[in-house]
């Protein structure tokens, strides 16, 4: 059985689309799903998933007419009322507030007390009767106002909790043993998450968890819970990608397009439209996707908003079906949605400090192995290193070392570092190396594991393991290794001299070495002189990799002893006839 995550984003009513991919996805027998996590209505489309809900019964629960009936019709007429007088009646209130500046400016020019107090009665009995109609409404208004103000929302959400608490079946995060479910809310109040996780909330009731994630701000008041005041998870995180980060099965994720940029920001409406679409959204695409996550959008229809709580079956029917259409198009048995081995869970909320835990550990590895004490007995050692500087002036470092070792210790590992001076400074992570290493055996080649163990701002670094170590008695072994810094001989275009170097160190007590150091220049790059700082047989000429030209300049060592080879080995360069303008402090 293959198994895998799935991950909603919030969205009102548009959430139906969710019933759509679920639909898609219960016909795939083969697939089971194992945590499923989401925000508001992701987080009602998630519980439901997670006490057994599929396909028809799930769409028939989402297309319940009573969900569409769950706001208080008290609530919906003060908010319709609220919504006129703002909207609909905008220009009354305009005129009405700008009559009264006017009043205002007035009073403040005239002269005498008694004057003033005349000229202002008799100004406001003229506004009274023009204005008759809007300051009628005026108590109304301020009861709907003081009624939204004291309850922090337009609506009640009773009725929401007793549907909840009637399709949920009452049940709690302890009655659903074989899903991890998830569901993200904010805690107002305590300024941070409140995730409500089965392993964690055995007790509590999935209804609650589910209340609190669609109680969105404003519209619904929040959820009182002793000290907390939750509200809808979308404030901090409407896409929660991060739930199943650790999860050791592939997490499949679905959004809900919005039609939140068609606002027009140059307007109030329109830009406090924006400013919450900002608030949502921001967080979400700041925080990377974690491994073995896809996500799939689903285009919704821009006549649907949010919190279109009126849906008629034309409505319902489009968001269904739209969903099913973007679940059809998904190969759910493929690796990258579903998995029947565990996959390596390398995530982890703190990588800074896992990293440098990693770093420390690796340093002492590789520095024990380098110690005198466990040098090999002898190794033959070809080496050659290459260093192919691309069109873009980004440096391709390509090394190739064949070995053969003598005597009854093992070679297990060799450490790569490539420096970069700070001048360049392209290397702001290790990932931009791109490192690769492997073996090259027959038929092929053999992927070889390596780990970080330098990392600075003038370079980065790995330890290669063979993988078995290389023993006496073995033929030659064939080790390659390859990283790239982006754009490092850049300031050579500039007149400025930039160099390659070499340095080695010993790993056995007869370490015998041949060396070659080759520097292959794009033939669309102007011409470069070259001054090595070590006497070796030079050599030129063309090479051809992969349709591409080279110019290549190569200087070579016969067999000598390690400690005998003049390291570190130097070659200047800069551009043909040019002065210097910035040499490299090293």
């Amino acid at each position: 059985m293959r198994k895998l995550n799935l991950v909603f984003q919030g969205g009102g009513v548009k959430g139906i689309a969710y019933a759509g991919v679920l639909q898609s996805l219960s016909l795939c027998t083969e697939c089971r799903v194992v945590g499923v996590g989401g925000t508001s209505a992701g987080a009602l489309v998630a519980a439901l998933v997670a006490i057994g809900k599929r396909g028809d019964e799930l769409q028939q629960i989402l297309k319940d007419p009573e969900l569409f009936t769950l706001l208080e019709s008290a609530d919906v007429e003060r908010y319709s009322r609220l919504k006129d007088l703002v909207i609909a009646h905008k220009r009354e209130w305009k005129d009405a507030f700008n009559d009264l500046n006017k009043i205002w400016d007035e009073y403040n020019r005239s002269g005498l007390p008694l004057m003033k107090q005349i000229r202002l009665i008799s100004k406001l009995r003229t506004f009274q009767q023009k204005h008759k109609e809007f300051i009628s409404q005026l108590p109304v208004i301020w009861q709907d106002v003081k009624h939204c103000w004291d309850k922090k929302g337009l609506h009640s959400s009773q009725r929401l909790r007793e549907w909840l608490n009637k399709v949920l079946e009452g049940k709690k995060f302890a009655d659903i043993a074989d899903v991890d479910l998830r569901i993200v809310a904010t805690d107002v109040k305590n300024h941070s998450y409140s995730i409500f996780i089965s392993a964690e909330h055995q007790g509590e009731s999935i209804a609650h968890a589910v209340h609190a994630s669609v109680s969105i701000p404003l519209f619904f008041e929040p959820l009182a819970s002793g000290t907390e005041y939750l509200v809808d998870g979308g404030v901090l995180s409407n896409f929660p990608k991060f739930l199943f980060a650790q999860s050791p099965y592939p997490t499949v994720g679905f959004q809900l397009t919005e039609n939140i940029k068609t606002a027009d920001c140059t307007t109030t409406l329109g830009y406090l439209t924006h400013l919450l679409g900002t608030m949502v959204a921001a967080h979400d695409k700041h925080r990377k996707a974690p491994p073995h996550f896809r996500s799939y959008a689903i285009e919704t229809p821009d006549y649907i908003p949010f919190d279109k709580f009126n849906l008629d079956t034309r409505d319902i029917n489009e968001l269904f079906y739209r969903g099913m259409a973007k679940g059809n198009s998904i190969n759910w048995l493929d690796s990258k949605h579903s998995s029947e081995e565990e996959l390596v869970v390398y995530y982890d909320p703190r990588p800074d400090d896992v990293l440098h835990q990693a770093l420390v550990q690796a340093n002492l590895l590789v520095g024990e192995h380098l110690e005198a004490h466990n040098w090999v007995e002898e190794l033959q050692h070809k080496t050659v290193v290459r260093v192919r500087i691309e069109d873009d002036w980004s440096a391709r470092y390509d090394r190739l070392d064949e070995m053969r070792v003598v005597g009854p210790h093992p070679l297990f590992l060799q450490r790569l570092i490539v420096k970069v001076p700070p001048a360049v400074g392209r290397l702001k992570s290790l990932a931009d190396t791109e490192p690769k290493c492997f073996e090259e055996v027959s038929g092929g080649r053999k992927p070889l594991p390596f780990i970080p163990v330098f990392n600075r701002e003038d370079g980065k670094g790995f330890a290669i393991f063979y993988s078995p170590p290389i023993q006496d008695g073995q033929p030659p072994r064939k080790i390659r290794a390859s990283m790239r810094i982006a754009e490092e001989f850049a300031p050579v275009a500039k007149g400025e001299k930039r160099d390659v170097s070499m340095k080695m160190t010993r790993r056995a007590k007869n370490h015998r070495i041949t060396l070659s150091m080759e520097i292959l220049v794009h033939r669309s790059l102007p011409e470069l002189e070259f001054t090595p700082s070590f006497d070796g047989l030079y050599t030129n000429g063309v090479e051809v990799i992969n349709g591409r030209k080279y110019e290549r300049h190569a200087w070579t060592f016969p067999e000598t002893r390690c400690e005998e080879m003049p390291f570190p080995l130097m070659v200047e360069f800069r551009l043909a006839g040019s002065q210097e303008t910035h040499g490299r402090d090293d």
